[in-house]
């Protein structure tokens, strides 16, 4: 099982003559007040101050059953899911992507793995879905890349982290409907470095309505692939 975080180790206290802490000891404060403000920190999914995503919850995510979900999105031949968009899930993918718990990609990439193996799918490449640069900088790193990375990493196939770019920075998908979502992201995906003629494995966090996929499965076009799969962590309630 994936350890989120690691032991801190914090060596002797050493004291001068007059009682002073000395300069050495300045790693030691530095970790005592990461572990403390670690422990003061609040579960993003239980709530108890025992860590950003703590032990349990962290077990929880582990023994979580994959429940396999199959849905179509114009342009891509099947779409593939290891859960539904809900509590525990639901709880750890917005825990990956807005409070930096880069750690819950193995899991989540581990579930995303054993989904696709009971799916049977095969394939010769993995791209993850791109953010726009500047999202990407604010962010300071791509949710979907790292989860990618870890199901390339299972089936031993390349990731292609720049196999596709967003060149067009879009409205948040949020609140629009179907139409509107998939309108939104007309043109916003470019291929950068795919090959020609191969099984292409679009990766993503969450599927609502499939615009996303279909539209970076769009771009993916122009490289004549053979076949075009689509997997997600969670998928919500189709609309």
């Amino acid at each position: 099982m994936t350890t989120l975080g690691r032991d801190i180790t914090t060596p002797a206290r050493t004291v001068t003559a007059a009682g002073a802490t000395r300069e050495e000891d300045a790693p030691l404060r530095f970790a005592g007040g990461l572990l403390g403000s670690l422990f003061r920190a609040r579960c993003a999914h239980c709530g108890k101050q025992r860590g950003a995503w703590c032990s349990e919850c962290h077990s929880l995510l582990h023994d979580l059953p994959t429940s396999l979900t199959l849905r179509t999105a114009p342009e891509v031949d099947m779409v593939v899911g290891s859960g539904a968009y809900e509590t525990l899930l639901r709880d750890a993918i917005r825990a990956l992507k807005y409070q930096e718990i880069r750690a819950l990609a193995a899991p989540l990439g581990d579930r995303l793995t054993h989904a696709l193996k009971l799916a049977g799918w095969q394939f010769d490449v993995v791209i993850p879905v791109p953010l726009h640069p500047s999202r990407q900088n604010e962010r300071g790193y791509n949710q979907a890349a790292l989860i990618g990375a870890r199901v390339a990493s299972a089936f031993g196939v390349p990731l292609l982290a720049d196999g596709l770019i967003r060149q067009r920075e879009t409205v948040a998908q949020v609140g629009l409907d179907a139409e509107a979502r998939h309108v939104n992201l007309e043109g916003a995906f470019t291929v950068r470095s795919a090959p020609i003629g191969q099984r292409v494995l679009l990766v993503d966090d969450v599927m609502t309505t499939g615009a996303t996929l279909s539209g970076c499965a769009a771009a993916l076009h122009q490289v004549a692939p053979t076949a075009i799969y689509g997997a997600v962590v969670a998928s919500t309630a189709q609309p």
